[in-house]
């Protein structure tokens, strides 16, 4: 005997279990997750801060339809380009000779050595704000170096994250710093980190921005003025505290980004064009689209 459908206006919170304590009305609003920044900024997955579907170019370079995103590595300081998904920095692997460290990143990381960079990791000894890259004679496209403040030397590779600096014109008046830095992306409560070299007094650790326009941003330290001062930022606030929300119900999908061509998914390769298998890389072993209804399902792969 066919089961009888359920009421769209009382639809079991937990869909394996039709005696759930609590329903939810999906003609009105459904529940999703939001993913936030410590500042409690979120975005809906495919939407911006709003609930609004959004289209554009992500990290990689790549375009993205209205309501479609990647599963990818979050390598830029843009937050603008973050299509709801939680947020990781770009990945590698980190060794030490003496005051020079050595990182190994999982995809190209596209630094020269006129650029700068942001490292968290978990060892403290490797973290740095907004030093030089540098190499022999130039960083290769999965290898550079930068020089730590400590010495020492290990060979066993340690996991860590880091972010390309953005360089910037400083002005401080009256504890308000104002960022000029063409395009940055930013949005208000996004979280960075600043560094200064030349007059510390407007250096901040995780500090939340406003939104000026869209080449300016402020945010506030201390309480003195400092001139024009040359410096670098890094957007060190990442989009990955999920939380719940409850509100009209979006219709997003998921494009595969990597294809693999052994079902132990060890040899795999990037997809330039999203939802398009490169040569030689079966369609069956890639990681399948899915497009979110207003079911109770949460399961995207």
């Amino acid at each position: 005997m066919k089961p009888a459908p359920l009421p769209l206006a009382n639809v079991p919170d937990d869909a394996y279990d039709l005696t759930s304590p609590t329903d939810s009305d999906i003609t009105s609003e459904i529940p999703d997750t939001k993913y936030c920044n410590s500042a409690g900024t979120c975005k809906r997955s495919g939407a911006d801060n709003g609930g609004t579907l959004v289209s554009g170019t992500d990290a990689s370079g790549n375009s993205m339809a209205t309501g479609q995103f990647p599963y990818r590595t979050h390598a830029l300081n843009s937050s603008t380009r973050i299509f709801g998904l939680p947020e990781t920095m770009s990945i590698g692997s980190f060794t030490r000779s003496g005051t020079t460290v050595t990182v190994t990143s999982v995809e190209p990381h596209g630094l020269t050595t006129s650029d700068k960079v942001y490292v968290p990791t978990t060892t403290s000894s490797l973290n740095v704000t907004c030093v030089a890259v540098t190499g022999t004679p130039s960083p290769s496209s999965t290898t550079f170096t930068y020089t730590s403040g400590t010495t020492g030397t290990f060979t066993t590779p340690v996991n860590g994250n880091f972010r390309k600096c953005v360089g910037a014109n400083f002005t401080r008046n009256s504890g308000t710093v104002t960022v000029d830095s063409t395009a940055h992306g930013l949005a208000t409560g996004d979280v960075v980190t600043t560094f200064i070299a030349t007059s510390n007094a407007m250096n901040a650790t995780s500090v939340t921005i406003t939104f000026t326009n869209a080449d300016r941003f402020t945010y506030t330290v201390g309480s003195g003025s400092t001139a024009v001062t040359a410096g670098s930022w890094v957007r060190s606030g990442l989009y990955n505290v999920p939380t719940s929300v409850s509100g009209t119900a979006l219709a997003y999908r998921i494009t595969p980004v990597e294809y693999c061509s052994d079902v132990n998914l060890t040899t795999c390769t990037l997809a330039t064009t999203p939802g398009t298998a490169p040569a030689a890389f079966p369609t069956r072993l890639m990681c399948a689209s899915a497009r979110r209804r207003p079911t109770r399902s949460r399961r995207a792969w």
